[in-house]
């Protein structure tokens, strides 16, 4: 059980990082996407 709950966590840990990756892509896609919106 412990161990299992430390691997869930650990995989959380690293899907929060690659979200966190994922989502700062995504804003600069968007930023960009406004500025050449606006020009």
């Amino acid at each position: 059980m412990m161990m299992m709950l430390t691997t869930t966590i650990m995989m959380m840990m690293m899907m929060m990082k690659l979200t966190m990756t994922m989502m700062m892509m995504m804003m600069m896609l968007m930023m960009t996407m406004m500025m050449k919106k606006n020009n």
